[in-house]
């Protein structure tokens, strides 16, 4: 796949850019060697405490909402190499995942924000000719409600190539 030059480097300033500069430079292989390993081990969650730690650790930067400036977004930036073989491991098994959540779960569906986004203007387009109003309103942040030790169990019983990886990163 192309490499986005202008992609974030995460914390260590690793790009995509430079990761894929990296393998097409090596003669020898050792870079596909390597991360193949680190990639098997990933996928185990085959790490000590301390380099998971490391690895699965972010930074919250806080940006500002509008140009106002009265609040701000916390925007999460965390390691590159996590990032990328996170996403190419769960590529691996996208099928499976996009059984599970279709239907329910449009933000981690390809173009599934732009079917919500549709939806949600025909949706408004179709109130207004009422003279209804469309609302959406947040109450929580839903990610940290999440019981964790049952998207492990759920991640365990549907998706259990999945469950060391998840444990290691969200348990």
């Amino acid at each position: 796949k192309k490499a986005k030059r202008l992609t974030a480097g995460g914390l260590q300033q690793i790009t995509p850019w430079l990761l894929k500069r990296a393998f097409l430079e090596d003669t020898t292989n050792e870079c596909a060697i390597i991360a193949g390993q680190v990639a098997t081990r990933w996928g185990r969650g085959d790490f000590s405490k301390e380099l998971g730690e490391l690895v699965a650790e972010s930074h919250l930067i806080a940006l500002w909402k509008d140009d106002k400036r009265n609040d701000v977004r916390p925007v999460s930036v965390g390691c590159s190499l996590r990032r990328l073989l996170t996403r190419a491991y769960c590529a691996q098994i996208r099928e499976l995942i996009t059984s599970h959540v279709k239907g329910t779960q449009i933000g981690v569906l390809k173009g599934g924000y732009e079917i919500g986004i549709h939806s949600m203007r025909e949706l408004a387009r179709q109130a207004s000719k009422k003279g209804w109003a469309v609302v959406l309103l947040d109450f929580a942040n839903a990610f940290n409600t999440v019981d964790r030790n049952l998207m492990l169990r759920l991640v365990a019983a549907h998706c259990p190539e999945l469950t060391n990886l998840v444990r290691w990163l969200y348990i």
